[in-house]
């Protein structure tokens, strides 16, 4: 009976520790890369895309049509 209450004891305290040190963690800030591209086309985005590149933002209104493309960096 001495030996249960024993493991319960030490069972509660290192659920107890390790809740604790899970709940300080600071999680991981996502790195990204950027990429900007002059004069794309939807070609060009859709092929960016395809390997993982994500089109953050795109000027229209200016002659030579600017975008900006972003994906996680590993």
């Amino acid at each position: 009976m001495k030996q249960k209450l024993t493991l319960a004891i030490i069972a509660a305290i290192a659920l107890t520790v390790g809740a604790w040190s899970y709940g300080s963690a600071a999680p991981a800030q996502q790195q990204w890369e950027y990429q900007f591209v002059t004069g794309c086309n939807q070609a060009q985005a859709n092929g960016l895309g395809a390997i993982g590149w994500e089109l953050v933002t795109m000027d229209p209104s200016s002659s030579h049509r600017e975008c900006i493309f972003k994906r996680p960096r590993p």
